[in-house]
């Protein structure tokens, strides 16, 4: 890529961040929306503890900009706007990083990564990036969310910037110097943790093009391979890092604090001091700095081993660890150190990649801190009060709203004798009272093996929604529990035919109007609308026998004015039917 054109590559993403920023800052709410605006607005304004598990960072950021607003005027309602329009800047530069993605990917698509390209080509392609970040910027999601102070839309910057970071590592020289783009990626995703889980699910995408770029001869196994080993990485990310960190601290408070009387939060001394050996050590080793690591990886295995069982039993004092126990820990550990001892010889350079971005995904995790620290100053909003570790980790695992089984669970029609209860104890502080003690517990229902089955959909028996599931089965009034089939059309029928690709179609269709509409039968509210007469007469109804109420739609109008703008032909027809 030439120079010249690596300039108008800038030039056109930051024309698509200008004239997005331009339009949502006279778009954007002038004060707080419904729902979840105002506690996040607030919570900005004052870094208040805000539902779980928290967004810390959007926090820490959208008090910055509300210190802005507060600047200008005393106003609560210009602090509002000001926490609005993070979300607009944030939308903006989403839009951006796509427009330069969507060059990066179509010069790979026209003449591949060394080959220069011709002056027709870079105009497709500048004019390519330009449409996709415009269309990003003013898809019906990303604008909706770029208007109000929320996390999403910050989440979606994110989620962009990481995708944007991997394209450009992909395109540079195999050097060892570019693969700090990579690093940046997964730090990127690492500091959305404190913003929206949303990120990390690019892991997939990461490891294939990871795949692509270092390995020359591609196969379905080995695409295969690299998305499964993106998904491990999602799944060890939430283990070790987002859960097993939290959980740590809460085993060495435990022991700090009751075990041997040291004052209340003494336990993250040591937690940080695990956890830094853990990702400092290997490093060294791969240095050259210390001869043995198994050793060292034994006794640090044994010890968090040992912890979490401690753990396990309520921290007693016997902890229930017999011999048997550690030996089982000892054979355990012992593999474990010597597999991990053996990595580091053989693939130094990956290892030492692989702990460089966990050390800064940690790093970018500690925004959980500020929770912690923001909750024991009791301020006025302050959701679950996660002001130690043993309630930081219920707080951090959103368990106030339960969990649903993905791939083996009941039907919405159980029978009362298919649930039973599990009791776990909680931990907390009590005024008076110099260590921890039980003050809670945690209730969890199972649900007998032989009432699960494979793949539900049709899971909630509260309310109404028994019924609401047999109508979208065209089962009303039956009784029976849904088959596997039965889960399955449920799935086509409701979650991707009606949610997933009617959602879809909205931001890259139209839609129908600004209803959001309840069943997939009832053609006048919420469905998505292409503003082709030949396509919505045949899915919906004839177009121009359609009562004022929808034609008249200003949803509806836009949809069309978008389609029709450039098209004269295709705006007077439609005026003609209006």
């Amino acid at each position: 890529m030439n120079s010249s054109f690596k300039k108008l590559v800038n030039i056109a993403g930051w024309t698509v961040f200008g004239i997005a920023t331009i339009v949502y800052f006279f778009s954007v709410e002038r004060t707080g929306s419904l729902w979840d605006c105002g506690e996040f607005i607030t919570g900005a304004h004052k870094l208040q503890v805000v539902h779980p598990p928290g967004a810390a960072l959007f926090l820490l950021v959208g008090r910055m900009f509300a210190m802005v607003g507060n600047i200008f005027s005393d106003d609560p309602a210009n602090i509002a706007f000001a926490v609005n329009m993070l979300s607009g800047i944030c939308s903006a530069f989403a839009a951006m990083f796509i427009c330069w993605v969507t060059i990066m990917m179509g010069k790979m698509a026209i003449v591949g990564e060394d080959e220069e390209l011709t002056s027709g080509q870079e105009i497709a392609l500048l004019g390519s990036g330009v449409i996709a970040g415009l269309a990003t910027a003013f898809s019906t999601s990303i604008w909706f969310s770029a208007v109000e102070g929320e996390v999403y839309a910050m989440s979606t910057f994110f989620t962009a910037l990481t995708l944007w970071a991997v394209i450009k590592w992909y395109n540079l020289p195999d050097k060892p110097d570019s693969d700090r783009w990579l690093v940046f990626a997964i730090y990127s995703a690492g500091l959305s943790i404190g913003v929206h889980l949303l990120s990390i699910l690019t892991f997939p995408a990461l490891a294939l093009f990871y795949y692509f770029k270092k390995y020359k001869n591609h196969t379905l196994l080995g695409m295969a391979g690299a998305s499964a080993i993106g998904v491990v990485m999602i799944v060890a990310l939430q283990t070790l890092i987002i859960t097993g960190i939290p959980h740590l601290w809460t085993a060495f408070e435990l022991m700090t604090v009751n075990s041997f009387g040291l004052p209340f939060h003494s336990g993250v001394v040591p937690t940080v001091l695990l956890v830094g050996s853990l990702l400092t050590l290997p490093l060294l080793y791969i240095h050259g700095k210390i001869k043995s690591l198994t050793p060292i990886y034994i006794a640090l295995g044994a010890l968090a081993l040992t912890i979490f069982y401690y753990l396990s039993y309520g921290g007693g004092p016997s902890s229930g660890i017999t011999i048997s126990g550690f030996a089982k820990l000892a054979i355990l550990v012992g593999t474990l150190s010597i597999g991990a001892t053996y990595a580091l010889d053989k693939y130094r350079y990956l290892a030492q990649l692989v702990l460089v971005s966990m050390t800064l995904v940690v790093i970018s995790f500690s925004t959980v801190g500020v929770i912690v620290i923001r909750a024991n100053a009791n301020t006025p909003i302050n959701m679950n009060a996660p002001s130690d570790p043993m309630r930081l980790l219920p707080y951090l695992n959103r368990e106030q709203y339960g969990e649903r089984s993905l791939f083996n669970g009941p039907n919405f029609d159980l029978p009362r004798e298919a649930i039973t209860t599990e009791v776990e104890n909680r931990y907390g502080r009590v005024e008076g009272k110099d260590k921890y003690v039980i003050t809670d517990r945690k209730i969890t229902q199972k649900i007998k093996s032989r009432y699960k089955t494979i793949f539900p959909r049709m899971q909630d028996g509260s309310q109404s929604r028994p019924q609401l599931y047999r109508i979208w089965m065209d089962t009303w009034g039956a009784k029976g529990s849904p088959s596997i089939m039965d889960n399955i059309q449920f799935t086509f029928r409701y979650q991707i035919g009606w949610m997933y690709w009617r959602y879809f179609m909205w931001n890259f269709g139209g839609r129908q109007n600004g209803d959001q509409g309840f069943y997939s039968w009832d053609t006048t509210d919420g469905n998505w609308q292409s503003g082709l007469s030949f396509i919505d007469n045949s899915r919906l109804y004839n177009q121009s026998d359609e009562p004022s109420r929808l034609a008249n739609n200003k949803a509806e109008e836009l949809t069309i004015k978008r389609l029709t703008h450039a098209n004269p032909t295709m705006r007077a027809k439609f005026d003609d039917i209006k």
